[in-house]
């Protein structure tokens, strides 16, 4: 929510940061509680819409002040920002080859595949094969907007000869651009950011809600059988007992959406003293989206893994996510890290994600197998097939169908 606020306080000067900061999340938090997960998706929408036409119009007046493509092209060639082919494999170089496709998918997977907010969407579709049709028109449209993103920032570095304005973060440089060159965009892109910006918190918040009320309410529900505390309840139909009980629910999840606007409201104000946009998003992604793409991925594909095996596998992929992200920010100065930083702290952001999946699903099998030693039940618990990878299932098969077999002949 920072990144909005900034523009604001870039161009339009008379109104104060924290009116813009409590009235949009007010705005953000009203429209998710009243309109639920309908609401974030059409509004997604209509907000893609607004946020994809600003970028497109900033490249176009952007590259025409940078004086054309050519002059972009050429100026970042000599400058060495088209070598699309670095093949270093040493993991502190910040941009190769291999951080992008390898880290890239560790960093992408978190977020559309095992993420609430995707689920969650996944979710909204009438069939399976509606939902995967979804995942497949994304790519290209994500392969669109990264190439804009991509291009704007060569439009920049032309323009500024690779010497940026005097500000405080690199975050404000675009922001920057547009209200010094481009007066004609200047509402166009507050809207874009403002845009981006309500997408991705009404969906967090959607899934905030979501998540504390099947999670834990529900679950704490089903487990002291609380549905005959309601004294309305007791006394009205199965139908009605449900009708009721799916009004508190709604109540309540309108109550979550709230209370999380407001916490994210405050998050909002301390967000400034955490770096750049790119290292709170690593910092994140590092330390949570990379343990739980590392959960699901014990469970989907090693069979053997248990509970036990999993939260310790979670909590390690966490704590060594944290550790690397938080480390580098603390030894970075001026957008570098130290030379002389702890070599962890010194790789690439692009395998933040990488190293504590990969710690979660290592340390999940070790201590899955050390439980199933120690607890001779653990080795006798049926798995549902549906969990596991078709692939695997598909190979378990065979492998049955062989030994069934063998024993016959």
């Amino acid at each position: 929510m920072q990144l909005p606020f900034n523009t604001f306080s870039l161009s339009v000067t008379n109104i104060p940061l924290w009116v813009t900061i409590i009235g949009t999340g007010l705005i953000c938090s009203f429209y998710t509680a009243l309109g639920g997960i309908k609401a974030v998706i059409w509004t997604d929408v209509f907000q893609f819409l607004v946020l994809f036409g600003s970028l497109i119009a900033v490249l176009i007046f952007g590259t025409k002040e940078a004086g054309g493509p050519s002059n972009v092209w050429n100026y970042n060639k000599n400058h060495s920002k088209l070598n699309f082919f670095v093949l270093n494999p040493d993991p502190t170089e910040r941009l190769s080859l291999w951080s992008l496709i390898f880290g890239g998918a560790f960093n992408a997977l978190p977020i559309w595949a095992v993420s609430q907010t995707a689920v969650q969407r996944f979710l909204t579709a009438r069939t399976l094969k509606e939902a995967q049709k979804s995942v497949w028109y994304n790519l290209p449209g994500n392969v669109i907007m990264m190439t804009i993103v991509s291009l704007i920032g060569l439009v920049l570095f032309a323009y500024y000869k690779g010497d940026a304005p005097h500000m405080t973060t690199n975050d404000q440089i675009l922001i920057y651009f547009v209200s010094g060159n481009l007066d004609q965009l200047q509402g166009l892109f507050i809207a874009c950011l403002f845009a981006g910006t309500l997408s991705t918190v009404a969906s967090g918040l959607n899934a905030l809600a979501a998540v504390t009320l099947i999670d834990i309410v529900k679950a704490y529900r089903n487990g002291r059988q609380t549905i005959t505390t309601f004294p309305a309840i007791d006394q009205a139909s199965e139908e009605e007992a449900a009708k009721r009980l799916d009004y508190h629910d709604t109540v309540l999840s309108k109550l979550f959406t709230l209370g999380y606007g407001i916490l994210t409201l405050a998050l909002a104000f301390v967000a400034k003293y955490m770096g750049t946009l790119v290292q709170m998003a690593n910092t994140v992604f590092g330390s949570i989206g990379g343990p739980l793409l590392g959960v699901f991925t014990l469970g989907v594909l090693y069979r053997r893994a248990n509970s036990g095996g999993a939260i310790i596998g979670l909590m390690a992929g966490a704590y060594v996510g944290f550790w690397i992200s938080v480390g580098a920010l603390v030894n970075t100065v001026n957008g570098e890290v130290e030379e002389n930083a702890f070599w962890l702290y010194r790789i690439s952001f692009m395998w933040y994600s990488t190293a504590s999946s990969l710690t979660t699903i290592i340390i999940g099998i070790i201590t899955s197998e050390i439980i199933r030693r120690l607890i001779p039940d653990e080795r006798y618990k049926e798995v549902d097939p549906l969990l596991l990878a078709t692939f695997l299932g598909n190979f378990e098969s065979l492998i049955v169908s062989n030994v069934v077999l063998n024993r016959v002949n």
